[in-house]
């Protein structure tokens, strides 16, 4: 399948790879047969970066297995009221735990070299690495009463010092990506704020990876969701977000940004700046010379079972040390 629709993208005038996406959170979970890992608050518990980068390169090998380059993850969410439904999601409510859970970057994308530019996306081992995405941006674990996709009501301080911390590592370490969330930050959606994500994100932190957005998630700009889509394209659009996704009416979204750019509402520059976001990742990840699928890679699925025996010993090992678990409800199961 990723090979089809790879070579329709390079029949067209261009010849541009696509890069294929899924959400490969704890183990390549769509794929028969593939290694299920713990779910991030387990990993979390353990304390340990190391067993984390194993599960990311193991991980990383499985999804390459099916073709796949890119995965939606890690998720560093900062779980700080357990009533959010996805809390399960968050390696942590303790912020400095979250960001040591970041190493699963490196082992997902591979290690940055000394030599790369702050702030630039980095996939080495094309063959046997992904593109990884940092999500969602920023404050999704802190909602109020814990509302999915809610308003975080918090201060500058906080936001600054318990949610964004994480997200300075990850830049750090090369991170390909980065996905916006569906939640707020005090009454502004994150899919539209532009002073975190251009201001903050690209030109504080130096990011030059490519900023995503959320399934369907400029739609929800709105109240109710999708209820003047152009004004919702004008504003992901120039908040920063470079990768929209449109999981249906995908004409829908090309014809009203064309109309947009036409009419000067988005400039142009806001256009070739995504456009060299994206390719720069794509190259970065060896796309273009290596587009399609290594059917040798096949033999890598599900070969993480012995792994996987190994990371559940140790989490529950960890959890017989503390006695508890971050805030999260996973022990209770």
């Amino acid at each position: 399948m990723v090979n089809d629709f790879q070579n329709g993208a390079l029949s067209t005038r261009l010849g541009i790879p696509y890069i294929d996406g899924i959400d490969v959170v704890h183990g390549h979970s769509a794929a028969y047969g593939a290694t299920i890992f713990l779910h991030n608050s387990g990993l979390g518990v353990t304390r340990d970066p190391l067993l984390i980068k194993k599960i990311g390169a193991a991980t990383a090998l499985e999804v390459r297995a099916n073709g796949i380059q890119y995965t939606f993850a890690p998720c560093i969410a900062v779980c700080r009221d357990p009533r959010w439904g996805r809390c399960y999601e968050s390696y942590s409510e303790d912020p400095e735990i979250v960001r040591l859970m970041t190493e699963i970057i490196s082992s997902l994308q591979g290690e940055i070299t000394d030599d790369s530019e702050k702030g630039a996306p980095f996939v080495n081992g094309h063959k046997q690495k992904i593109a990884a995405c940092a999500k969602h941006y920023v404050g999704d674990g802190e909602t109020h009463l814990g509302e999915n996709t809610g308003n975080t009501m918090i201060s500058s301080k906080k936001m600054f010092g318990i949610h964004m911390p994480a997200y300075n590592d990850s830049v750090i370490k090369g991170v390909a990506t980065i996905m916006t969330s569906y939640s707020s930050w005090n009454g502004v959606k994150m899919h539209a704020n532009g002073k975190l994500v251009t201001g903050y994100l690209k030109n504080k932190l130096k990011f030059k990876g490519f900023v995503i957005s959320d399934w369907q998630g400029i739609d929800s700009i709105t109240d109710p969701p999708h209820a003047n889509y152009t004004y919702s394209i004008l504003a992901g659009i120039n908040a920063g977000i470079d990768m929209v996704m449109v999981p249906l009416n995908y004409t829908e979204f090309i014809d009203g940004l064309t109309y947009l750019v036409k009419s000067k509402f988005i400039p142009m520059s806001r256009i070739d700046d995504a456009v060299r976001r994206i390719l720069r990742v794509k190259f970065t990840m060896g796309l273009f010379e290596n587009p399609l699928a290594d059917y040798s890679m096949t033999k890598y699925l599900g070969c993480q079972v012995n792994f996987l025996r190994i990371a559940l010993f140790k989490t529950v090992a960890y959890v017989c040390r503390y006695r508890h678990f971050n805030g999260c409800l996973f022990f209770n199961h």
